[in-house]
């Protein structure tokens, strides 16, 4: 009997493990808007397209046509379905104002997830409109920030049938907003991220060009680093070490990582893909002007901390390096939150007290987790 249980439960644990995988079958869901405006809806605006000026690239433009009514923006069929994989990952979307006259009103930013029973509302943007440049608005995909349940927010993640923005921040009609890049990920979750001074860094999962190196920063709602000072420069030199583009391991002269500096051609000025203004650089004396995207050098290279720009590492796949992703500690769920989860579900499974789980209180834990076996209460 005994025997047949545990086959039970082996098949129990690989068809949990199995509905896992699949749920977490797409690591990124992404509108970068560089063709069209890939079938999003607006009610209360006009959506149109622009092939320039995002961030970077194409980008859509809404403009308020009803004064005193909000601008709903709508996520289209591509962002509904089973979003279960996602849980724990991150949402977001960069917004820039280009035109307005009104008041601001505060409730620009909020998202609404519905299954369509039920939905989940977080308002993400917690800083005004710029207009300056793209600011990128983004959100933990956790039950906890959603303030929800942990079986709520599983539900309704489930089956996902709209994702609605509200996209008016000012109260009259002239309104337009610059909108780029909504991205909803769990593909950051794994990488091995480093704390400075209020910020997280990671290198990027995957070797590639400049520009795809800065779109898997933006799924992890975050840019290529920008770096502000010589302090931030060497501690990145001494945090990330011994990474080297893709054909040339163990090459120190390879030893590099894109950062978020790049060639404007349209300003024809060198700037951060964050907008931020550059106030510090660190160019090497062959700094090349054509290679338009920047990488640092690092350990063990013998021209450590400093910066070039040949084109060889964009334009040649064996010669792409990873880059170095920055993003706000805020963006995240909280290590300390996260940390107290996990020792909480510990505590929970742990029915002898004696700090270890066991096989059979591994199985009882799994088998009520895939929902096959109801967690017993006390009378």
């Amino acid at each position: 009997m005994k025997i047949i249980l545990m086959i039970v439960s082996i098949l129990t644990l690989t068809i949990f493990f199995y509905s896992q995988l699949l749920s977490h079958a797409s690591s990124i869901l992404i509108s970068d808007f560089n063709v069209n405006d890939e079938n999003w809806s607006i009610v209360g605006g006009l959506i149109t397209h622009s092939l320039k000026n995002g961030n970077p690239n194409g980008y859509i433009i809404l403009k308020d046509t009803k004064a005193n009514h909000e601008m709903l923006l709508s996520a289209p069929e591509t962002f509904h379905g089973d979003l279960s994989g996602f849980i724990g990952g991150n949402i977001s979307f960069d917004a820039k104002l280009l035109f307005k006259t009104g008041s601001e009103v505060l409730n620009f930013g909020t998202i609404e997830i519905s299954n369509g029973n039920n939905k989940a509302n977080l308002d993400i943007a917690d800083t005004a409109l710029s207009r300056d440049r793209f600011f990128r608005y983004s959100a933990s995909l956790s039950a906890i920030e959603w303030n929800l349940s942990e079986e709520e927010w599983r539900e309704i993640l489930s089956n996902v049938t709209s994702i609605n923005i509200v996209i008016e921040g000012f109260t009259l009609v002239t309104e337009e907003i610059g909108f780029d890049n909504f991205i909803i990920s769990n593909r950051c979750n794994d990488l091995e991220w480093h704390e400075y001074n209020g910020k997280e860094y990671a290198l990027t999962e995957n070797f590639g060009s400049w520009q795809e190196a800065q779109t898997e920063a933006n799924s992890c709602g975050g840019n290529l680093v920008t770096i502000n000072d010589i302090e931030e420069n060497n501690w990145l030199t001494q945090s990330f070490t011994n990474t080297f583009s893709r054909a040339n391991p163990g090459n120190e002269n390879h030893s590099i990582a894109w950062i978020g500096y790049y060639y404007n051609t349209q300003s024809e000025t060198w700037e951060w893909v964050n907008g931020e203004p550059v106030t510090y650089t660190n160019s090497h004396e062959l700094f090349s002007q054509e290679g338009k995207f920047a990488y640092l050098y690092l350990n063990p290279s013998s021209f450590k901390n400093l910066w070039n720009a040949n084109p060889t590492h964009n334009n040649n796949s064996d010669d792409n390096p990873k880059g170095i992703i920055e993003r706000t500690i805020s963006e995240c769920i909280s290590k300390d939150i996260f940390y107290q989860a996990i020792k909480a579900e510990r505590q929970k499974w742990d029915v002898n007290n004696d700090n270890l789980i066991g096989l059979e209180e591994a199985i009882n834990a799994l088998q009520i987790t895939s929902g096959l076996k109801k967690e017993s209460t006390a009378d």
